[in-house]
């Protein structure tokens, strides 16, 4: 950094508040990529808890659901190899069509004079009540403490893939 950077860093630092902190870096994507990956493995967004299915709910024999950190609600069903990842909750009577990802990762790539950083996603899957995800969807996570959203009643198609918050793209409402 110059002298005259220095000066800039300096003026910012003195005009955030004291509860606030100021970070100076020569590569800031690259640094926040590796503290937001950092934050995201040390659990900072999301608390773990044991998986709970309803015991109203249906889970084909093939299906796999993590051990961890998902909710199943009452009269949902879980389709032949549908997968169900951590960090997913299911509300009351959703199907997961077969060979279905809940909770995949998306991508999120910064690009920097270093190699490609993957940044981890951190957030959830929310799947509203009466939500139909059909065969072969692929539904990711958010990146940050955000959850993607699959609201109420919402369908989404088959092999359908979704990024984040981008879910509300690929999926329909059924209006009453």
């Amino acid at each position: 950094m110059t002298e005259a950077d220095d000066h800039r860093a300096a003026e910012l630092a003195d005009a955030v508040p004291a509860s606030l902190a100021v970070a100076i870096c020569d590569q800031p994507r690259t640094a926040f990529a590796n503290l937001h990956n950092e934050l995201a493995l040390r659990g900072f967004y999301w608390d773990d808890f044991p998986t709970v299915i309803d015991p109203s709910a249906k889970v084909h024999p093939t299906a796999w659901i993590a051990a961890r950190n998902v909710r199943i609600g009452a009269a949902s069903e879980i389709a032949p190899n549908a997968t169900v990842l951590e960090r997913c909750v299911i509300g009351e009577n959703v199907v997961v069509g077969a060979g279905s990802v809940l909770g995949g990762v998306g991508f999120q790539t910064v690009r920097s004079a270093e190699p490609m950083i993957e940044m981890n996603h951190a957030g959830g899957l929310m799947v509203e009540s009466r939500a139909r995800i059909l065969p072969g969807a692929v539904l990711a996570t958010g990146l940050f403490r955000q959850n993607t959203l699959i609201s109420e009643d919402v369908r989404v198609g088959s092999n359908a893939w979704s990024k984040a918050s981008y879910a509300r793209c690929i999926a329909w409402r059924i209006r009453s």
